[in-house]
Parts: structure tokens; C-alpha cells; sequence
């Protein structure tokens, strides 16, 4: 699709509608944003309106702002589920391996991977010997 000229104004007065839609409705996602334009959702995109950095600020800020609600809603609750979601995002990486009961030292993956290759010689060597 060819792209289409814009003027400058127009492009600024889309813009700012947009910045308006993501703060009074709480979009969180740039692909919501169209919908709430006088443009097709291939216009906002070949205007590259998606581009514009303070779009994206106003979406990231909407997903701050979602995220704190969300982590005080949480603190609050008595919900085993929502406390330990919390915990694995402000935990550190010690708590977050206890929590999975696993500890710091003991990868199993990487034991078994070295078990495997380790095995997977002594079969290389038992071949050349024969």
C-alpha cells in the first residue's frame, strides 16, 4: 500500500487524540490505540503513529499505573494464589528458587545434561575399542 501524505497539524492533532484515548481508557496496548481514531487501523499504522515515542511513553505509563494497582490489590489479598505471584516478582533470586524448592547450587538440569554427555562418550570410547 502506498503511503499516503499527512500534514504536520494532522499528524499532531491524531497523535494527541491518541495520547487522549490511552489515558481515558486505560489502553494498554498499541494495537488498542486505532480504535479509538477517526483513521483505519492501516492508516494509523502506514501514518506510523505507532512509531511516535510519546504514544509509546502513554501506553508504558497506563502499564505502570496497571502493575500498581494490580501489586496493591494483591498485598491486600488473602488469596494464597495472588500472595505467591507477588512474591516470585519481589522476591530475590535465592527466594524465588526456594519457593520453587529448588536451591542456588543444585541445577539438576545441568547435572543430567553432564550425566547424558558424559555417557554418551563412554559409549564413543566402548565403539572405537571394538
Amino acid at each position: 500500500m502506498q503511503k499516503k501524505l499527512l500534514t504536520k497539524k494532522k499528524y499532531n492533532e491524531l497523535l494527541k487524540t491518541s495520547i487522549d484515548a490511552v489515558n481515558e481508557h486505560n489502553i494498554l496496548f498499541l494495537s488498542d490505540v486505532a480504535a479509538y481514531l477517526p483513521i483505519t487501523r492501516t492508516e494509523f499504522y502506514l501514518y506510523e503513529l505507532d512509531l511516535a515515542p510519546a504514544l509509546k511513553d502513554a501506553i508504558e505509563n497506563q502499564r505502570a499505573l496497571a502493575k500498581q494497582l494490580l501489586i496493591q490489590k494483591w498485598m491486600k489479598s488473602e488469596s494464597p494464589t495472588l500472595n505467591i505471584a507477588l512474591y516470585k516478582l519481589i522476591g530475590t533470586q535465592a527466594e524465588r528458587l526456594a519457593l520453587a524448592g529448588k536451591s542456588g547450587d543444585d541445577d539438576d538440569f545441568s547435572k543430567t545434561k553432564q550425566a547424558f554427555l558424559e555417557s554418551l562418550e563412554q559409549m564413543g570410547d566402548e565403539d572405537e575399542s571394538d
